[in-house]
């Protein structure tokens, strides 16, 4: 199934934005844009991969339990940072979609939250 959603992401913006959700019930790829660049988030076996492309470019898997890494590409600076992702939660049930994960990258711990509600199924 397709739906438009209306997506906040906690803690990084205060702003409520449109994105695309596609998912089988299982497993799901959320279509976004973030300050002008292109990003999906979606879930393969259990893990998440994130991936922003534009100005500021990066890819990162969060694997439960794992050490992984984040690499960037910005202008013409690249490089990779450590990530271990300690928690991953999410849960669809039919009109949001909400993920928590924890995780740690270059040493510091981070949080990230996102809920998407279905605004409408797209046909």
């Amino acid at each position: 199934m397709e739906y438009k959603v209306l997506i906040n992401i906690e803690g990084k913006t205060e702003e409520k934005f449109f994105g695309k959700l596609i998912t089988d019930g299982k497993n799901f790829k959320l279509f976004y844009t973030l300050d002008g660049d292109e990003c999906i988030l979606q879930n393969e076996d259990g893990s998440l991969h994130q991936s922003r492309k534009g100005v500021f470019n990066t890819e990162i898997l969060f694997n439960e339990g794992k050490k992984t890494v984040c690499r960037i590409e910005d202008g013409g600076l690249c490089g990779e940072i450590p990530v271990y992702t300690d928690k991953i939660f999410r849960e669809f049930n039919g009109a949001d979609l909400k993920i928590k994960l924890y995780y740690s990258m270059g040493g510091e711990d981070c949080e990230l939250k996102i809920t998407a509600c279905v605004v409408r199924e797209k046909k």
